[in-house]
């Protein structure tokens, strides 16, 4: 499945769960900055499924890392 063809739909929680473990893995504490970097670029260029689905990243990775 490419990227285009991904909606909501087929993103579940567990999905941004996923990518947010990945993510703290390969950079830490710091992975919320990434987070929020990718979430304000997907502002940045209007794209609605990719702020979508950065907010649930950044949701995943803000609960991660209050654990």
């Amino acid at each position: 499945m490419s990227a285009a063809t991904l909606s909501m739909a087929e993103f579940d929680d567990s999905e941004a769960r996923r990518i947010a473990a990945d993510l703290m893995g390969k950079y830490g504490n710091d992975a919320i900055d990434y987070v929020l970097s990718r979430t304000e670029r997907a502002v940045e260029i209007g794209d609605d499924i990719a702020q979508a689905i950065w907010r649930k990243v950044l949701a995943a990775t803000s609960e991660l890392l209050r654990r």
